[in-house]
C-alpha cells in the first residue's frame, strides 16, 4: 500500500470509528487553525467532547503534519496525549539532579497527568482504539516524529491492548447459568430462564419469566439481587459497553432486571433497569 493509500485508509477508519459526533448538527467540522490550536490543549477538552475534537485533530494531521523534524507544530503533544502510561518527564534525569522531596513532587505531577489522560480516554471503545492504532502506525513514518518514536511505540502498545475485547466462553456461560439454576432451586424465584450471547459473544443476555405468584415486589427484588450477584462478579468488563444484561418478565412486560459489566464497573453490581 502506498503512502497516499495508507493515509486515506487511516482517514476512513477514523471517520468510521468516531462517527457519532457527526450525527449532531450542532457539531461543526473544525477548521485547520482550530485543530492546530487544540494539539496542545487536548487534556483540557471536556470528556463528552473528546471524540469530537480528537478525531478531527488526528484527521487534520494526516494532511497538515510538517514532515520536518525541526518544525513539528506540536504533533508530539498529540502523541503524548495518546501515550497514556508514559511519564511526561525523564525521571532518571531528574532523580540524579533533585533531592528526594522535589523528585517526589515530579512523580506526583506525572501520576496526576497519567490519571487525567486515563480519565479523558477511558470511554474509548475497542473499534476506536483500533483506529488510534492505525493512526499511530502511519504517524510513526513522519519525519516530524523522528525524535518521538519511542513514545509513538508506547502509545501504540497501550491502544493495541485496548482493542481486545473479552469474549465470554461457553464454559463460563455454562457456569453462570448453572449457578443461577442452583440458586433458583425448585423455581422459587422464577419459572423459566432463557439466555443467549450478543455482540459477538462479548455480552450475555439473560431473561427470566415469572408466574402470577412470583410477580410481586419482594420476589422481583430478590430475583434481581440473585441475577446481579452472579453475573457481575463472574463476567468480564467490556469497555464502554455492558457485558451482561438481565431482565425479569411477566406476561410479556419488563418488570425488573439489571445491566452491568462496563469497564471500571467490576466492583459494583451494575445498575437496575
Amino acid at each position: 500500500m502506498g503512502m497516499k493509500d495508507q493515509k486515506e485508509s487511516v482517514r476512513r477508519v477514523l471517520r468510521e470509528a468516531f462517527s457519532d459526533w457527526r450525527a449532531n448538527p450542532d457539531n461543526h467540522p473544525l477548521k485547520h487553525d482550530e485543530c492546530l490550536d487544540m494539539r496542545t490543549k487536548l487534556l483540557s477538552v471536556r470528556i463528552e467532547d473528546v471524540d469530537y475534537v480528537l478525531s478531527q485533530v488526528l484527521e487534520d494531521l494526516l494532511d497538515t503534519h510538517t514532515g520536518n523534524v525541526g518544525h513539528t507544530e506540536y504533533v508530539e503533544s498529540v502523541v503524548d496525549f495518546l501515550d497514556v502510561p508514559t511519564s511526561a518527564h525523564d525521571l532518571g534525569f531528574w532523580k540524579e539532579r533533585l533531592d528526594q522531596e522535589h523528585f517526589e513532587h515530579v512523580l506526583n505531577i506525572d501520576e496526576e497527568l497519567r490519571s487525567e489522560k486515563y480519565t479523558a480516554l477511558e470511554h474509548i471503545t475497542p473499534p476506536q482504539a483500533s483506529a488510534l492504532c492505525e493512526w499511530l502506525r502511519y504517524a510513526r513514518t513522519w519525519a516530524d516524529l523522528e525524535g518521538d518514536v519511542d513514545q509513538v511505540d508506547s502509545a501504540y502498545a497501550y491502544w493495541a491492548k485496548r482493542t481486545q475485547i473479552d469474549r465470554i466462553s461457553d464454559v463460563l456461560a455454562e457456569e453462570v447459568i448453572g449457578l443461577l439454576e442452583k440458586l433458583n432451586g425448585g423455581n422459587r424465584y422464577w419459572d423459566s430462564l432463557y439466555w443467549e450471547f450478543q455482540e459477538d459473544a462479548t455480552q450475555m443476555f439473560v431473561q427470566v419469566l415469572l408466574t402470577d405468584r412470583q410477580n410481586n415486589p419482594e420476589n422481583i427484588k430478590a430475583a434481581t439481587c440473585i441475577l446481579r450477584s452472579v453475573l457481575s462478579p463472574l463476567l468480564p468488563s467490556n469497555g464502554g459497553m455492558a457485558s451482561w444484561c438481565a431482565v425479569i418478565v411477566y406476561e410479556g412486560s419488563h418488570v425488573g432486571g439489571a445491566i452491568g459489566g462496563f469497564k471500571g464497573d467490576w466492583k459494583s453490581l451494575g445498575m437496575e433497569c
